[in-house]
This record gives structure tokens, C-alpha cells and sequence, in this order.
């Protein structure tokens, strides 16, 4: 998490394209933390769809292989 905050922290317009393999409690409360910390959108790939709730301001959607699963706006309207 200090790696990601520290990555975070440096961009000028950060986002987090959450995919993988993490699938823990853990995981899901730190990206839940990090977004809300860092005021940071997520997207999650098509098998990650349950890492992150997607009633949060900071869910902007699914990024699928079309990536029509995106909230409405266009991405870089989005962060």
C-alpha cells in the first residue's frame, strides 16, 4: 500500500485499473481506503467486478475488452 500511495501521490491524474488475482478482505478494504484517501477513480477489469463497491463516488465501472461498461462521460472526463 505505501508503494501504491507513494505512485498515487505522484501522478497528475491518477487512476486505478484494479485486475488480478488479490481477492481478500484486506485488499478490498486498502483500495477502498487508497481511492478515498487520494480522491482516486477505480475501474476493475471484467473478473474484478466484486473488488471495489460500486456505490462508491470514486467507481467509475468496468473496463471490459469494448470498454462500453464505463459509466457514462468519457473516461477522461471521468478523472
Amino acid at each position: 500500500m505505501e508503494q501504491a500511495a507513494t505512485l498515487v501521490s505522484d501522478a497528475e491524474r491518477p487512476i486505478l485499473l484494479v485486475g488480478g488475482e488479490c481477492r481478500t478482505a484486506e485488499f478490498r478494504e486498502n483500495l477502498v481506503a487508497l481511492s478515498e484517501h487520494w480522491n482516486v477513480p477505480v475501474a476493475v477489469t471484467t473478473k474484478m467486478q466484486d473488488q471495489y463497491p460500486n456505490d462508491r463516488r470514486r467507481w467509475i465501472g468496468t473496463l471490459a475488452s469494448s470498454c462500453r461498461q464505463l459509466k457514462s462521460g468519457s473516461l477522461s472526463e471521468r478523472i
